[in-house]
């Protein structure tokens, strides 16, 4: 995910034949229950996905502003790691990683090997004062970012020169020595494959490399040396894709080599190393506003939890893009639902000055990160059901729908239609009763009673996270 301050990110490029979309329409209807109230269910092998259990959280968290104490973790809910933004780092870090590590979490901390400003120091690198650590194209000079709204100029790193290399290892060893248990690597779309970014330069190779680490090596071969260092000093890594890697619209880690991968065509192939390192590869597009995508979404989504090579190594992230930009409440919890009706770690990262602090002028600080500790605390455990599942359907039929998908501890429920639907009936398919809480009210469901089932009223566009136990839920 990109820095907020960050303005010269673009939008993702997409392409793809149309025999897959019609593919993926046949794969996504056969999941479905139809238009009627009755949903189908099939009980999910126990090797498919990941699998939270109540001690283990589920979901992440990326906190991008300074953390001094743990009482700003607190407010996260239970994560299984924090991704701290780089300011973190400054001198060891050490308040930081105790402060994430007070809630059980790992810490991780953000780390930009893509491209830095020319002309100020950022995450250590000075591409000002050492300006043979930049990408060139042509000659001997640094090949510029277009500027962003604040005119400032960006370049590339280049990750081919020996230096820069042997930089990247002495700074991860020195947050290694600090206690980060991982990094972040942000820009993996653009740094593998070239999406949205102009220039392109991930199938190049840079032409002022004065010390090359692997000669010929195009920028993306380069950009998976960088990861590897991260292993290499005994942390694990976190690779920002931006999209799935299992979208077959935008393939992760296109042969740089191959010229019939520079369209990205259907006959492009892939290399399978853009997995070597990584011990997660984030996903930004999980979700879309509504509908939209939503056939495309859903299988990229079963594949996230259950591709037989790789699946459960995917954590979802919504985004401010992922939302559209309304943060209501009630959007956040339909895009929440969404993707959660499969089996992923997921996170929020939302910033919004405007209303986290009113009034408050552009020159002031503001804490403007808002997070939902209430959708990370759910802990659903392991699927009951192998999908999602549709049922009362409007008259379009799929994807109009209630979708839903039951685990042992909890369910996710989807309304994804414009119209209401009323006395919806969900059989939990536990063993045995549960007591059951909407996440949305914060309130006990049939009267707090040891039930199988629950009826809800569901609005447009609803998401209804529910979750259960085996005690009655205090007031």
């Amino acid at each position: 995910m990109e820095m907020p301050s960050i303005s010269a990110r673009a939008p993702g490029r997409f392409g793809g034949p149309f025999v897959v979309v019609l593919v993926l329409l046949t794969l996504v209807a056969a999941a479905c229950g139809g238009g009627s109230s009755k949903s189908s269910s099939t009980t999910v092998p126990k090797t498919a996905g990941t699998s939270g259990t109540a001690t283990t959280p589920e979901n992440t968290a990326f906190y991008y502003l300074p953390i001094t104490k743990p009482a700003q973790m607190q407010k996260l809910g239970p994560v299984r790691l924090v991704v701290a933004g780089p300011q973190n780092a400054g001198g060891s870090g050490a308040a930081a990683v105790a402060a994430i590590h007070s809630v059980g979490a790992k810490a991780y901390i953000y780390q930009q090997t893509y491209w830095a400003p020319l002309h100020r120091e950022y995450q250590g690198f000075r591409l000002g004062s050492n300006e043979d650590w930049a990408f060139c194209s042509d000659g001997q000079k640094p090949l510029e970012v277009p500027k962003g709204s604040n005119g400032e100029q960006w370049v590339f790193i280049d990750m081919n020169e020996r230096g820069v290399q042997q930089y990247l290892t002495d700074r991860f060893q020195k947050l290694k020595a600090a206690g980060w248990d991982g990094v972040f690597f942000d820009r993996g779309g653009v740094a593998l494959a070239g999406y949205g970014q102009n220039p392109a330069i991930w199938n190049k190779q840079s032409t002022c490399t004065q010390n090359p680490v692997h000669p010929g090596a195009a920028f993306a071969d380069t950009w998976i040396d960088a990861s590897g260092l991260v292993k290499a000093a005994g942390m694990d890594l976190i690779v920002n894709y931006g999209h799935s890697p299992f979208d077959p619209r935008v393939p992760m880690r296109p042969d740089p080599h191959n010229p019939k991968c520079d369209q990205q065509g259907p006959q492009c192939p892939t290399l399978d190393d853009g997995w070597k390192y990584p011990t997660w590869v984030a996903d930004e597009s999980v979700a879309h506003p509504r509908d939209i995508n939503w056939d495309l979404d859903f299988q990229s989504n079963l594949m996230n939890e259950q591709d037989p090579a790789h699946g459960g190594r995917v954590l979802g992230l919504i985004t401010v893009g992922t939302l559209a930009n309304d943060l209501s409440r009630e959007n956040v919890f339909f895009e929440w639902a969404r993707v959660k009706l499969f089996n992923i770690p997921l996170a929020i990262s939302v910033w919004d000055r405007a209303k986290a602090c009113p009034g408050v002028p552009a020159s002031q600080p503001c804490n403007n990160l808002i997070t939902y500790p209430e959708l990370s605390g759910v802990q659903l455990g392991s699927p009951i059901d192998a999908k999602p599942q549709s049922a009362s359907c409007a008259s379009s039929g799929p994807p109009h729908c209630v979708w839903t998908r039951r685990y042992a501890q909890g369910a996710m429920i989807a309304n994804v239609q414009d119209r209401s639907v009323g006395s919806y009936k969900l059989v939990l398919g536990t063993d045995g009763c549960r007591y059951v809480r909407d996440v949305w009210s914060g309130t006990a469901l049939a009267g707090n009673k040891c039930v199988q089932d629950v009826t809800l009223d569901l609005p447009a566009w609803s998401g209804r996270p529910l979750a259960y136990s085996k005690t009655p839920l205090s007031s």
